[in-house]
């Protein structure tokens, strides 16, 4: 019999529904939503964004890539960029970037 996977991974109950990123108290100013063409890979996209700007503009923290893709009812694709630390430099960091691969932003879910 398949073991399920809380017993593969040894540990409890899995979490199988996850709030949208930038929906939780406090959590919206540290969430962009990134649009891209459904050919292109949002790992791809995400280094580009977070590496356009350069000299970057944050100071410390991180940014990571949140595995989900919301897709609009206008069929345009977004994937939430999820950071900490310097969240103003996070902010500008990602939005320049965006911006200057001709991509849209979206600053809350």
């Amino acid at each position: 019999m398949p073991k399920s996977i809380e017993e593969i991974l040894g540990r409890g109950p899995v979490q199988k529904e996850r709030p949208i990123p930038g929906t939780l108290l406090g959590e919206a100013d540290m969430v962009r939503y990134v649009s891209f063409y459904s050919k292109e890979l949002p790992a791809k996209i995400f280094r580009n964004v977070t590496r356009k700007v350069n000299p970057p503009l944050v100071t410390g923290g991180g940014v990571v890539l949140e595995g989900c893709i919301i897709t609009l009812p206008d069929t345009t694709s977004m994937y939430p960029l999820i950071f900490h630390g310097d969240v103003a430099g996070w902010q500008r960091q990602i939005e320049e970037g965006a911006h200057a691969l001709g991509l849209g932003i979206v600053d809350k879910a």
